[in-house]
């Protein structure tokens, strides 16, 4: 019989988590079109990883606590029906730290949702939107 680590457990029970609460999160933000059904994919990655997809892709160095990466507009997912926003990273060292975790997995869902932080009037609204859905999630007893 294989042996689950604690971190693999604490993994699988985050990202069930994390998922059950991005369903209720793109519930909210697609009432305007309730018929279209639409899913983001969660991954964690250690420091080092997340380092390394910061400077690959946003040519930036260091670690990072959370990067979205939009899907591009028709790419296809016929395994899927829907609209796949894109994917969402998060640093696997707030595996403990479930509140944080969920605070990034909404900012990075507004990333995928076109919001910015690249002005301050672009942080205001963003950080507004953070509120504003983080006092709408039913947390999930862990």
């Amino acid at each position: 019989m294989r042996k689950i680590s604690s971190i693999g457990l604490r993994r699988r029970k985050a990202e069930h988590a994390l998922q059950r609460i991005a369903n209720q999160l793109l519930q909210i933000s697609n009432q305007s079109k309730p018929q279209e059904k639409q899913y983001l994919e969660i991954i964690f990655l250690n420091d080092q990883e997340m380092k390394k997809l910061k400077k690959k892709f946003l040519k930036q160095e260091g670690a990072h606590d959370v990067l979205a990466f939009p899907e591009p507009p028709n790419f296809p997912h016929p395994e899927k029906k829907g609209r796949n926003l894109g994917e969402v990273y998060l640093n696997s060292r707030f595996l403990n730290q479930f509140d944080q975790l969920v605070f990034l997995m909404v900012h990075g869902l507004l990333h995928l949702l076109g919001f910015t932080h690249n002005h301050k009037s672009d942080t205001i609204r963003m950080e507004q939107a953070e509120r504003q859905l983080m006092e709408k999630i039913i947390l999930p007893l862990r």
